[in-house]
């Protein structure tokens, strides 16, 4: 799974890039200057992807787990309250 994150963060960080490089030259930066700003901002949305999906995945994962476990024995907050009447 973190070999596809890696990939669709990489995929965005190289698009971001030159869209933000195509911003700051119509926006008469110097090339220079727009290049390093859209290479600190694709490496920031790249950063930001990486620990994104890897919440998500863990949120995901142990969501699954959980309702596997219910499944398999059982919820039990309906035994408990069965059980109280």
């Amino acid at each position: 799974m973190e070999a596809k994150i890696k990939v669709i963060a990489i995929r965005v960080a190289v698009i971001m890039f030159f869209v933000m490089s195509m911003i700051g030259t119509s926006a008469n930066v110097h090339p220079t200057t727009a290049c390093k700003r859209a290479f600190a901002g694709a490496a920031i949305i790249y950063i930001a992807i990486q620990i994104l999906g890897r919440v998500f995945t863990s949120i995901i994962i142990q969501r699954l787990a959980q309702e596997k476990t219910q499944d398999k024995f059982g919820n039990e907050e309906d035994n408990e309250s069965q059980t109280q009447f």
